[in-house]
């Protein structure tokens, strides 16, 4: 519907950047931002695939 002109979305901008169609991105002000949590007893009890998860979030994703 969106990109027939008959609706909106808010997406995250991580979404939008690998979608495709034709339809007009717009930045939302004020700007919205989300808190993601990640939970484990240790990192050394953690199993391989979520200390990965982890350390990947932390060197990659923007504070």
């Amino acid at each position: 519907m969106v990109q027939h002109g008959l609706g909106i979305a808010v997406l995250p901008e991580l979404i939008t950047e690998k979608f495709p169609g034709d339809y007009d991105t717009r930045m939302l002000d004020p700007e919205a931002y989300r808190t993601l949590g990640v939970g484990v007893r240790s990192m050394q009890e953690a199993g391989p695939l979520a200390r990965f998860v982890i350390r990947y979030i932390q060197d990659n994703i923007r504070n």
